[in-house]
């Protein structure tokens, strides 16, 4: 996985790199929000295609958002506040990083087939 880029401080949305994420698919912690969401950016009006192709593909507690332009596959995270001490969020910290490692395996499963499914689409 590549490293993330640096952030200034304060930043709120702490985005993830697995190996074979594609173009336009961004994996992302959005810490106040409480939520991981995996984006598939340009899909947000195609949501209910999405959710009728591949809705009963997620696992417990994934759920599928529209999230601007994009569509989303979110888990829902406790909040992190960035300007607390980690040792305080630790908990919270470790949660988020698991909902993060469930998505990424997520997407090497089903990830192909859609992005299949969005070029089709766009077709």
């Amino acid at each position: 996985m590549r490293q993330p880029l640096t952030k200034a401080a304060g930043s709120w949305r702490i985005p993830f790199y697995p190996a074979g994420l594609a173009k336009g698919v961004e994996l992302v912690h959005s810490l106040p929000r409480g939520c991981v969401d995996l984006l598939f950016g340009g899909m947000g009006e195609r949501l209910d295609e999405l959710k009728s192709q591949f809705g009963s593909s997620l696992e417990e507690n994934m759920s599928f958002e529209k999230a601007g332009k994009s569509s989303s596959i979110r888990l829902l995270v406790p909040p992190i506040n960035a300007a607390n001490d980690f040792v305080s969020q630790r908990q919270d910290v470790m949660i988020g990083i698991a909902a993060v490692s469930r998505l990424s395996d997520w997407y090497a499963k089903f990830g192909e087939k859609l992005l299949l499914e969005r070029d089709r689409i766009r077709e």
